[in-house]
């Protein structure tokens, strides 16, 4: 009641008047608004009719032990050629290595026994 009393229209400037009455009405739009998006987000849900009934069926398991212990064994089989594999063709390396070495030591010695025929001298080489 007091503050019915203290207030007095006519005192308030126009401006201020003209502003408050804007910005209820601004917020009275924006109220709307989101209560017409909100409103408008409630979709009907779908009915699905239960004729036929649906079925559910179990479907198999993804992990299967044996077949799992099956496939690695597999693996480790094949990793196990691979390896003897690399390690024959290693010691085949290691033969061809030796045999050329030994080729290459004839062809040096004949080079020298060549050089020293005809009194050439050979510089050395790395």
């Amino acid at each position: 009641m007091m503050l019915a009393q203290s207030t007095d229209l006519p005192a308030v400037p126009s401006e201020t008047l003209k502003w408050v009455l804007i910005i209820l009405v601004s917020i009275v739009l924006v109220g709307a608004i989101v209560y017409a998006a909100i409103k408008s987000g409630d979709v009907k849900k779908t009915i699905i009719s239960d004729d036929p009934p649906p079925q559910f069926d179990r479907v198999p398991k993804r992990y299967n032990h044996e077949a799992t212990q099956e496939r690695f064994g597999r693996v480790e089989s094949r990793l196990r050629d691979h390896d003897q594999k690399f390690e024959r063709l290693q010691a085949e390396k290691h033969e061809d290595d030796k045999v050329a070495q030994s080729r290459n030591s004839r062809v040096m010695f004949a080079l020298g026994k060549i050089a020293e025929k005809l009194k050439v001298d050979i510089e050395p080489t790395e």
